[in-house]
């Protein structure tokens, strides 16, 4: 009957209208609760939660920073070894880019490369450890790119290359070598330099990528007579030690440092 379309009609676009305000008035709470926080995300869009694995070999500092961040956010992540050997054409299938860590999210969707795994992570999970402005975040970057392309090829590769040769290590080899490491070490210190002091901020990404290459530098000078090689670096030996007061970065480099000792053996 038309009274009884009429009312009915009534009735259900005011239950659209309330059902509508209970959704703006949830976002609204949402937004109240944590303003910086939740203003950069969509919140009334929640993600649905993923399984995800790390591709992990203990030993390696790329996939040690990875396991810091999990630590240090609480992260559901599987820690699971490589599927494969390395070095073999199975582990090429199975890992296209030929490295590891890796990522592996439910779907089959593989990340690799240590530093992007950590901007995702931290990206989907809110960790809240990487900057807020620009300038900030370029000089977190700072510490990664100085870890990846000054200290690992010119100041860790060459002693770990000569720890990993069979017979003895000739002395001259051995102090172009360290030699080497320390540039590298004295880069590191007038970077920090320019930098503002550490001690001022909180943890963030570059920090925790940094940290397990400076623990190969700890592990590995003394192998070469150096009993600790930051110590001539006041600034450098100072972020290791403030780094190391994270409850999460220091057990991954215990984590690591044993992994590396069963590695190269006694």
């Amino acid at each position: 009957m038309p009274g009884t379309g009429s009312s009915s009609g009534v009735a259900s676009r005011s239950r659209s209208v309330n059902a509508c305000l209970l959704v703006l008035f949830s976002c609204f709470v949402l937004l109240s609760m944590s303003g910086s926080t939740y203003a950069r995300q969509p919140v009334c869009n929640p993600v649905r939660r993923q399984y995800m694995k790390l591709h992990n070999l203990n030993h390696s500092p790329y996939a040690s920073r990875v396991r810091a961040l999990i630590r240090k956010a609480q992260l559901d992540v599987a820690i699971v070894a490589p599927e494969a050997a390395l070095r073999t054409e199975a582990f090429l299938q199975r890992y296209p880019m030929g490295k590891i860590p890796v990522l592996e999210l439910d779907d089959g969707t593989q990340i690799p490369d240590s530093w992007v795994i950590m901007e995702y992570l931290d990206a989907v999970a809110g960790a809240g450890l990487s900057p807020d402005t620009p300038l900030a975040r370029a000089q977190m970057q700072l510490l990664v790119r100085y870890g990846d392309t000054c200290l690992s090829p010119g100041g860790l590769f060459p002693l770990f290359q000569l720890i990993t040769t069979p017979g003895e290590t000739d002395p001259e080899s051995a102090a172009q070598a360290m030699a080497g490491l320390h540039q590298e070490l004295a880069r590191f210190e007038r970077l920090l330099d320019t930098l503002p002091d550490f001690r001022g901020r909180g943890l963030h990404l570059g920090d925790i990528a940094l940290a397990p290459q400076m623990d190969f530098v700890g592990m590995l000078g003394p192998l070469f007579g150096e009993e600790n090689p930051l110590q001539a670096y006041p600034l450098a030996q100072g972020w290791y030690d403030w780094v190391q007061g994270d409850a999460a970065v220091a057990a991954t480099s215990r984590e690591m440092g044993a992994a590396v000792r069963a590695f190269l053996g006694p």
